[in-house]
């Protein structure tokens, strides 16, 4: 949609910005070499000198999943359906190439969340992922983020989500 389109271009943005420049931000879809592909992802980080897209479409472009690096769903306010879904998308693009390790996470503004029970509220909903679901990187700008086993408050929530991926 328009609305998603526009959350999603601010997030590209820093991290074509900020990310090393051999890596490339894009919403896309990945796929594998047997032609399989995953939902659409508002954003995903690859590897832009292993493999660069192979197919540009409107909808996103379509990326080998040998170059992924990691994978984002982007909201405007993040809740426990939200990590839900996201955890759904990243494991769509975790299927295709199992043995892979790749990061995935949801980037927002705020949470739905009071924002002193926000790190409690987003521990307990990680931990109803399965592996394949897992997400290891959170970032509600206004509430704060979360990388592996670290809540990170609102005021250093940006710098610290955009460090952990370097």
């Amino acid at each position: 949609t328009a609305a998603g389109t526009a959350s999603e271009l601010p997030w590209t943005r820093i991290f074509n910005v900020y990310l090393p420049r051999r890596y490339r931000a894009a919403p896309a879809f990945v796929v594998n070499a047997a032609g399989d592909r995953s939902r659409q992802i508002d954003i995903v980080i690859y590897d832009n000198f292993l493999g660069s897209p192979v197919y540009a479409h409107k909808a996103g472009d379509h990326i080998p999943i040998e170059s992924v690096f990691a994978v984002f769903e982007v909201k405007g306010t993040l809740n426990a359906q939200w990590i839900t879904d996201a955890g759904a998308k990243a494991a769509s693009v975790r299927e295709l190439a199992p043995d892979q390790p790749i990061l995935a996470g949801a980037l927002a503004t705020t949470s739905s969340w009071h924002p002193d029970r926000f790190a409690e509220n987003l521990t307990n909903t990680l931990c109803l992922l399965d592996d394949t679901h897992h997400l290891t990187h959170i970032c509600a700008l206004e509430h704060g983020s979360y990388i592996p086993n670290k809540t990170v408050q609102p005021e250093r929530a940006l710098a610290t989500f955009l460090f952990s991926l370097i």
